[in-house]
């Protein structure tokens, strides 16, 4: 903008202040309204100055926005690449044929063989690496509390699910506290999937078969509940509840055969102690 006041051009475009110095400068003989008409021409060229600052402001934080957006753009696509890339590798890892001796340690582990369970986290570790054995640390960590506090430890137990998709126990333990919270159906999906991974996960095996008889499939749970023996001979408790089932079922000589097992493993323990009341009872 251009101010013509007493013959004397002023030019704006280096300020509104520089301009008001201007006028201080040479209005020192000027009328009150020249004055005025000065001042006003001052203000509105502050309110545009103030308006195209604010628009500029405005345009800059677009295209801040802009910058942020495609910023997390990539961020999340290099995310997903990284996912894609470790399911790759594990994937790999699983099938390279010089880790089958280690890999068959590993389904041994997963079962009620108790005499190879020494350090299993150590042979995961060499058999899948870190996020195998960080899977089975939250296991270990989560079976600690799976009884006191069901809640919290099915939290643990999905992380590790997460670290090894085909960790089997923690499946089984994870439909173990599903179970406890009442979650009837989401712990059979649970212990299926275990069996998914490991057809002779013999306690995914005994909760399916314990689950089913207390719901009076007797057919079904005789089915997981032999399974659960076929993968573990000593397994008391499957013993014991196929007892039970036959006794309901009035097969007095298939009940007398597990509850005399259950003797015969564990002759001081509870489960034999009830056995033997029960025999008492019908003999």
């Amino acid at each position: 903008m251009t101010y013509t006041l007493k013959g004397i051009e002023y030019h704006s475009g280096a300020g509104v202040y520089n301009v008001a110095d201007s006028l201080v400068r040479d209005l020192a003989g000027a009328t009150r309204e020249e004055l005025i008409d000065a001042l006003r021409e001052a203000y509105i060229e502050k309110a545009y100055a103030d308006q195209a600052h604010e628009e500029r402001e405005k345009e800059l934080m677009v295209k801040i926005d802009d910058i942020r957006s495609a910023e997390y753009g990539e961020i999340a696509e290099l995310q997903a690449d990284l996912e894609l890339a470790r399911e790759t590798a594990e994937k790999a890892l699983r099938k390279n044929e010089k880790l089958e001796s280690e890999l068959a340690v590993f389904k041994r582990l997963t079962t009620h063989d108790t005499t190879i369970f020494e350090d299993p986290k150590n042979v995961k570790r060499a058999t899948f690496g870190n996020n195998a054995a960080r899977a089975y640390d939250l296991y270990c960590e989560a079976s600690q509390i799976d009884e006191a506090d069901p809640e919290e430890a099915a939290k643990m137990y999905r992380r590790a699910i997460t670290l090894d998709p085909k960790l089997d126990i923690a499946w089984t333990n994870l439909g173990n506290c599903l179970h406890r919270l009442n979650r009837t159906e989401r712990a059979f999906e649970c212990w299926r999937k275990a069996l998914e991974i490991n057809p002779r996960q013999c306690e995914a095996h005994y909760n399916t078969g314990n689950v089913e008889s207390e719901r009076r499939n007797d057919e079904k749970a005789i089915v997981h509940l032999k399974k659960a023996i076929d993968c573990d001979p000593r397994f008391t408790d499957a013993y014991y509840m196929l007892g039970l089932i036959y006794i309901r079922a009035a097969k007095a000589h298939e009940a007398k055969l597990y509850l005399e097992k259950v003797i015969e493993l564990d002759p001081k323990s509870d489960l034999a102690k009830d056995a033997r009341k029960m025999l008492r009872k019908r003999s």
